[in-house]
């Protein structure tokens, strides 16, 4: 059996955070990478279009910091959950500006 060769560049680390797209669908982003996120969302993302989203980083002292950023997705999907049609998207951070990739950093290296 061929072994499965890693291609990610960043370490991943999985999450439970919420997210708000375009600032009106809700999301939960379930893994979260130097790279980008993969989230469940309520509606379809079309695949190759730009998004904003805000992230509810959670921080160290029980609260959260709240993160805008913009990306784009490059994969979507149909997901069948006990409650319903949920959707998955994984979105690539795009123009990420240096202070929120470094909390992006710091809240993946506090969970490795």
């Amino acid at each position: 059996m061929a072994q499965q060769v890693e291609r990610r560049r960043h370490p991943r680390v999985t999450a439970d955070i919420p997210a708000r797209l375009e600032a009106r669908t809700s999301a939960t982003v379930r893994d979260i990478s130097r790279s980008g996120v993969r989230c469940v969302t309520e509606s379809l993302l079309t695949p190759m279009t730009l998004v904003e989203f805000l992230l509810e980083l959670p921080t160290g002292d029980q609260g959260y910091e709240e993160l805008q950023c913009r990306g784009v997705v490059v994969r979507s999907r149909v997901l069948d959950e006990d409650d319903g049609t949920k959707f998955e998207a994984a979105i690539l951070f795009k123009d990420l500006d240096g202070d929120a990739r470094d909390r992006v950093e710091s809240f993946i290296t506090s969970r490795l």
